[in-house]
């Protein structure tokens, strides 16, 4: 559990990069609220339906900040997939309010 001035409150993490980005939100000012694996998004490929959940949701006074945080070379060809569903869900929801980031 890592405190945010920008929330005032603890929030959880699952890793060292989680934690640092957490810390980075914090830093750049203007986070409003910051929601650790906000929802699940279900999607169906074409080999089988999937599931992923996004690392976090961040509001800022500009902006809705959907983020995936996985190392460059720890990300497999599965997990390109579900980022690119996530990126597609950013589209979908206004997308000059919501931006996606890995």
């Amino acid at each position: 559990m890592a405190y945010s001035s920008g929330t005032g409150r603890l929030h959880g993490f699952e890793s060292l990069a989680e934690r640092r980005v957490r810390l980075a939100l914090d830093s750049v000012g203007g986070t409003t609220e910051v929601l650790s694996q906000p929802f699940t998004l279900k999607f169906t490929t074409c080999r089988r339906p999937v599931q992923h959940m996004p690392d976090f949701l961040a509001l800022t006074q500009g902006a809705a900040l959907l983020i995936d945080v996985r190392p460059a070379d720890l990300i497999k060809p599965n997990d390109a997939v579900k980022f690119a569903a996530d990126v597609d869900r950013g589209r979908l929801y206004r997308p000059q309010e919501l931006r996606y980031l890995l």
